[in-house]
């Protein structure tokens, strides 16, 4: 009589999903829990292990996904039964390798405003709902190539210093302004005998007093210039 086969888990615990995962420890699973790539079902213990897998491709680094599907094919055998205990090993052999810094850490809020506003200027959406690590990846990618044009501009001495424009720019007016001011009492002398040369009667005083007055109308309409610097 054939011995009776144990049926393939569908669903099960922590160290169950472990094991369906190909895991070597459950950390990187309650891991993924607490940063909410994956969930537990309605009764807060057990994983759905067809939605998990899905939600943890989704919400997981390639590179890291890489990694799991090929760690999962010699630990296949041990996931058919959560009960069944896993082999003896060395303790130097049974002690789990470390992942990445970044694999399993929540993901702030400031952090995916700062990564979405990266892809609204790609011209870049989100890859499905919510925001993914693909998204956060390609955020990234972005961020970089803006730092590196950045850093070409400035070496290329394409950037200026906008208060130091700005202050030389309202010096410059400021110059310009006070010579126009100057200009009535300067040139009075000068019009008022051209006037008389053409047979034409002034007063210097009369003729500074309208060049003054219009040209302070000209200065008025050019103090309304706007000047932005990016």
């Amino acid at each position: 009589m054939s011995p009776k086969k144990t049926p393939k888990l569908t669903s099960g615990g922590v160290r169950a999903y472990a094991r369906h995962r190909g895991l070597k420890s459950d950390n990187s699973v309650r891991k993924a829990i607490a940063s909410g790539r994956i969930a537990f079902e309605g009764d807060g213990k057990t994983i759905d292990f067809a939605k998990a897998d899905k939600a943890w491709d989704r919400n997981t680094d390639p590179a890291q996904q890489r990694k799991t599907s090929r760690a999962r094919k010699p630990a296949a055998k041990a996931a058919t039964d959560e009960r069944s205990p896993p082999p003896e090993r060395s303790a130097a052999k049974s002690k789990p390798s470390d992942p990445p810094a970044d694999a399993d850490q929540p993901v702030t809020q400031e952090q995916v405003d700062i990564a979405s506003r990266y892809l609204s200027k790609a011209g870049k959406a989100p890859s499905g709902p919510g925001f993914t690590m693909v998204d956060a990846r390609t955020a990234e990618i972005f961020q970089k190539m803006e730092e590196r044009q950045i850093n070409m501009d400035a070496k290329l001495a394409r950037l200026i210093d906008k208060d130091k424009s700005l202050a030389k720019i309202f010096a410059l007016a400021r110059a310009e302004r006070d010579s126009w001011l100057q200009w009535p009492t300067r040139m009075v002398s000068l019009m008022a005998a051209d006037i008389r040369k053409a047979g034409g009667e002034v007063e210097n005083q009369s003729l500074e007093t309208i060049l003054e007055h219009y040209v302070r109308k000209h200065l008025a309409k050019l103090a309304g210039v706007n000047i932005k610097l990016g």
